[in-house]
């Protein structure tokens, strides 16, 4: 489920350590010359398929399903990563036992791996994450040859106030028409218009600075020998 344990561990508050993140965004920029590469860059391979975690039945599958590059097209791929807190068990604590459904678990036949696995949630990882595609398209090989040098000195110049003006650039020409399409897991605020071309930029490098708690965007597990080391059938192990 969604919190620490799981469904068959129980524990006192006092297990809990919370460690605030280090705030310092990790990102991506990329020119995307493929709709292979969409897919590539949204991770999707393995977490859409598996319905794991946020993107489960999530927009960013539907949109790299959908997705498609013409002749005189380039498409822009932003990604901001901000890690907010941790949530960790810790593994030591005097006080963990079983809830009902382990106990019931653990007194049958061999039916505790059936009914509550192997490992049980030992970390939330929470925090929140932006992703911006924008797409330019173009009439001629012209214009198709300066988008592609304007959107390479935006990708080199991202977090400085040198891709404002490579992005800004792009926005002034006649000859260029462009959409975007904005995924924000874990960010509660309003998400800007795609067509306020300059706010979503703005917002893209900004974007650190307005989350919230965020979400749960990753998780890690351990094995439940390690919490009940007094408690150790075989199928801990």
């Amino acid at each position: 489920d969604g919190s620490t344990g799981g469904r068959c561990l129980t524990y006192p508050p006092s297990a809990v350590v919370h460690t605030p993140g280090h705030g310092v965004p990790s990102y991506i920029a990329k020119e995307i010359e493929s709709s292979e590469s969409v897919r590539n860059l949204l991770n999707l391979s393995g977490a859409a398929s598996f319905g794991f975690g946020i993107y489960s039945g999530s927009a960013e599958a539907d949109f790299s399903q959908s997705s498609s590059l013409s002749k005189y097209s380039h498409s822009l791929y932003v990604s901001l990563e901000v890690d907010k807190s941790t949530d960790q068990l810790d593994p030591g604590n005097a006080g963990f036992g079983l809830t009902d459904l382990g106990q019931s678990a653990m007194n049958g036949s061999g039916g505790f791996l059936e009914a509550c696995g192997s490992e049980f949630v030992s970390e939330l990882h929470n925090g929140a994450k932006l992703t911006i595609i924008w797409s330019f398209e173009t009439m001629s090989t012209d214009a198709d040859s300066a988008v592609s040098v304007f959107l390479k000195a935006a990708v080199a110049g991202f977090g400085s106030a040198n891709f404002n003006d490579q992005m800004s650039k792009l926005s002034t020409r006649k000859d260029v028409s462009y959409s975007a399409t904005i995924f924000a897991p874990g960010y509660d605020g309003i998400l800007p218009d795609w067509r306020d071309y300059n706010r979503l930029v703005d917002f893209a490098v900004n974007f650190p600075t307005s989350i919230g708690n965020g979400v749960v965007m990753s998780r890690d597990t351990q094995r439940y020998s390690t919490a009940i080391a007094c408690r150790n059938p075989p199928w801990f192990n």
